[in-house]
């Protein structure tokens, strides 16, 4: 990753709103001690940020690891509401990406572990992390099942599969995912209270529900009317969800929509595991 220096922030934060076509163009014939392509690609992401991650864009010290990583991040409200469903005191993000859901995952837990794959997104993690002052999470580099061999016991994990296959050809079938939640789910349930999986608003949720039997309920998240996310909330037992011993054979299915920060609407509903799930 480019080194964060004071220059590099005080670029990108001076030319937020110029013309990066014609910055890059008067910015090659001065000098910098910093990289000018990586600093135009920061004033680019956070055009992207400036309404998904307010909070985020108001932090003049964010950095963004990619650009497909702030289209494809969540946005602070589903990132806020996802804290809701957290069960214990203790997280584990196994697909930390730019790291906005394990941000807001863990705000009010005091132990949380971000786990990424790629090196450089998690030098921006650490670097970003500390300038929100989220002193509570660890961030690991390295492959997300091998890591998770060294963890004994966290109250609940969340994972985010990869949709994209290598030939860049989206995918909605849970088990074509990235990694293989319907693969690790047994060995995560072992170890957590909670498992919490984001899939693609286009999944098949009866299908998803087939291939994750353990699904205690699914949060069907809108932001003005658009479905942004689909969530499914998985534990080996019910009793921390539920007293009621007949929902057994059923699932919650809890439908949120934003229409501003402060106002929602929702829909909640239960249907039984054996019956067609429409949404």
């Amino acid at each position: 990753m480019t080194d964060i220096t004071p220059s590099l922030i005080e670029f990108i934060n001076n030319n937020i709103t110029s013309d990066t076509n014609k910055l890059l163009l008067s910015a090659k014939k001065s000098g910098f001690d910093f990289d000018i392509n990586f600093a135009i690609d920061q004033i680019l992401c956070r055009k992207q940020i400036k309404d998904k991650l307010p909070e985020w864009y108001a932090n003049k010290e964010i950095i963004i690891p990619s650009r497909i990583s702030a289209e494809q991040c969540s946005s602070e409200y589903t990132a806020r509401y996802k804290s809701t469903l957290v069960a214990g005191d203790s997280l584990c993000d196994l697909t930390g990406g730019m790291g906005v859901d394990c941000y807001y995952l863990s705000r009010d837990i005091s132990k949380a572990i971000y786990i990424e794959r790629f090196a450089d997104y998690c030098d921006v993690a650490r670097h970003n992390f500390k300038v929100l002052n989220a002193d509570n999470i660890e961030v690991r580099n390295g492959d997300s099942r091998e890591i998770l061999n060294s963890i004994e016991r966290i109250d609940t994990f969340y994972i985010d599969p990869a949709r994209r296959s290598d030939v860049n050809k989206r995918l909605f079938a849970l088990d074509e995912c990235e990694p293989d939640i319907v693969g690790m789910k047994d060995e995560l349930l072992n170890k957590s209270r909670r498992v919490i999986v984001k899939v693609s608003p286009m999944a098949d949720i009866d299908m998803s529900v087939n291939l994750l039997p353990e699904t205690i309920a699914v949060e069907v998240i809108s932001v003005k009317n658009e479905c942004k996310e689909v969530i499914f909330i998985l534990e080996r037992s019910i009793q921390d969800y539920t007293t009621n011993t007949s929902a057994k054979n059923e699932i919650k299915i809890n439908c949120i929509n934003f229409i501003s920060a402060d106002t929602k609407e929702s829909f909640l509903f239960s249907i039984g595991k054996q019956q067609e799930l429409f949404i």
